[in-house]
């Protein structure tokens, strides 16, 4: 065998080796820093229990911009190695514009529901427009879930948007599996008396859960008068969400929150410190009165570490409002309105939220107690607070805003407590009627001063997606923020694990790759044969080396 064809069979015995992996799906060790393909203890747990066929069908296939094509490659990466824990699993990339094919397929994604993802590309100065579909079907026995792989952030260049949302592949594809395999739901229970968000307002955060947990209202009102009922009633629900009351509670039904908290209950308070909304604004003075919302629960909160001051957080870092010009009733400018505080994502202690959207919250101050304490959400570090009672005044949007008038200081939102609680009503008449009085016990709380945090926008009658302001088109990630809290304090470890992996940004510098664009066709082209030859040279001189020996 001459030369030229030992170097033939070398070079197609390594391209054969190379391409093994990727054919038969064999186990490949993990080498990247951030570990992108390594799924966690808890996925791999879940992927395995698996006792029936699994399908998945990814709409991105065909004509797309390039980094679109490096997250079609990371999403099969991911799903191999779902296939490599159970072989019940398959999968099969899609073209939603297949000739053979079309009609069929949008058939099928009109009746999902599924919407495109339009990207306006300049090509040598000439547009060109994409319209993919980024999402996937999981179906398993008679079931299916879709799932949008794309995560949407203002500002961020369409590589950051790939770079997030390959972070959350993995958790993306479980969620989906753990929506498709539940069984036995844990229960959870909205309060709804004392005035509480109204059922359409928080239809999509209800509907979100209600994928994971079995959802009840408790009528806190028409439960309190049988005290030991209510706490029968409310003792296999793992968490009780209290959002938006307007209504006092009374000592009783304090007392029924009291001892359902000590006996392990654990209870989200979404509370507003002050009544205002921006309806109030929208009258004929364009102005309104901003109180305290009374709710006796003032000494409750003390008792347990935490206020609720009564003030408004202004924040430079804020959302916008959009606001009629009085040229043009018709047209409407945004402009910044700084009590809709965002919070950004380096205070939402998790890498792969976006921000959040807050309105007229209220700073929390902590009292020192045996509880402990962790800071969830907090305002950015340019702040005003204004005292309640005070009129607000929508032309306050006129205003010049002067930075150096905000004081670099940071308040809290957001907090949890946990921890041993004792209780409120310890040595006091009040629940003396109760057969098993509570002294203390374990819990956790978590207090956010803004009633409206989880509250969806409605649209002719009909409820918006939570998150998504309606006036600006901006999407924020309240609603994945709270999924991710109720999964936390109902210690949910597989959808928490596969959500707080991270990716490494190493992104491209465009300008350095378009003036050096010709070097780079030619090496990669070239490279891998240089490479080649350089194993089969080294190759042959071990051979001439050991034969001559």
């Amino acid at each position: 065998m001459n030369k030229t064809n030992k170097l033939i069979l070398f070079i197609s015995f390594t391209i054969l080796i190379i391409s093994l992996p990727d054919s038969f799906n064999l186990k490949l060790y993990d080498i990247t820093n951030d570990k992108r393909f390594t799924l966690s203890d808890t996925t791999i747990s879940t992927i395995k229990k698996l006792k029936s066929p699994l399908k998945i069908e990814i709409f991105l296939e065909g004509s797309m911009p390039n980094y679109y094509y490096n997250f079609q490659n990371q999403i099969k990466e991911i799903v191999k190695l779902f296939i490599n824990e159970n072989s019940l699993i398959s999968y099969d990339f899609i073209d939603p514009y297949d000739l053979n094919q079309k009609d069929l397929i949008f058939q099928k994604i009109t009746a999902l529901g599924l919407s495109p993802e339009i990207i306006v590309k300049n090509i040598n100065n000439n547009r060109k427009e994409y319209k993919i579909y980024p999402w996937a079907i999981v179906s398993y026995k008679d079931r299916s879930v879709k799932i949008r792989l794309i995560d949407n952030k203002i500002g961020d260049s369409e590589e950051e948007k790939i770079i997030r949302s390959t972070a959350l592949i993995e958790h993306k594809l479980i969620d989906g599996l753990i929506k498709l395999t539940i069984q036995n739901k844990p229960k959870i229970s909205f309060l709804n008396s004392h005035g509480t968000s109204k059922e359409i307002k928080i239809f999509d955060f209800k509907n979100s859960i209600s994928k994971y947990y079995e959802i009840s209202n408790f009528n806190l009102k028409k439960n309190y008068t049988e005290i030991d009922n209510a706490l029968n009633y409310l003792q296999d629900k793992e968490i009780l969400i209290i959002s938006n009351p307007t209504e006092i509670f009374n000592e009783d039904e304090k007392f029924i929150l009291d001892q359902y908290s000590l006996g392990g209950g654990k209870i989200i308070w979404l509370i507003n410190g002050v009544i205002m909304s921006i309806e109030m604004l929208y009258n004929d003075d364009s102005k309104a009165l901003a109180v305290s919302n009374q709710l006796n629960l003032d000494d409750f909160f003390f008792h347990n570490g935490i206020k609720i001051k009564k003030e408004l957080i202004k924040d430079l870092y804020c959302a916008p409002i959009v606001v009629a010009t009085e040229t043009n009733s018709t047209q409407f400018i945004p402009y910044p309105w700084l009590y809709y505080p965002i919070i950004k994502h380096k205070n939402l202690f998790n890498e792969n939220l976006l921000n959040l959207l807050t309105k007229f919250v209220s700073p929390i101050d902590t009292i020192k107690t045996s509880l402990n304490k962790k800071i969830i959400l907090a305002s950015s570090g340019y702040t005003q607070t204004l005292t309640i009672p005070n009129f607000i005044y929508l032309n306050e949007i006129n205003n010049k805003i002067i930075p150096s008038s905000f004081e670099n200081k940071k308040h809290i939102i957001g907090i949890e407590l946990s921890g041993n609680f004792k209780s409120f009503y310890k040595n006091k008449i009040i629940g003396q009627n109760s057969k098993s009085k509570i002294d203390k016990g374990n819990s956790k709380w978590l207090i956010i001063s803004d009633g409206t945090i989880f509250e969806n926008q409605i649209e002719k009658n009909k409820p918006l997606k939570l998150g998504y302001d309606k006036w600006t088109n901006n999407i924020y990630s309240n609603k994945e923020f709270i999924i991710n809290k109720i999964h936390e304090f109902s210690n949910n470890k597989t959808y928490l694990n596969s959500r707080n992996k991270k990716i490494n940004k190493i992104l491209v510098d465009k300008i350095k790759l378009i003036e050096n664009l010709d070097f780079w066709r030619f090496f990669s082209i070239v490279y891998p044969f240089i490479f080649s030859f350089i194993l089969y040279s080294i190759a042959s001189l071990y051979r001439k080396i050991k034969f001559n020996a």
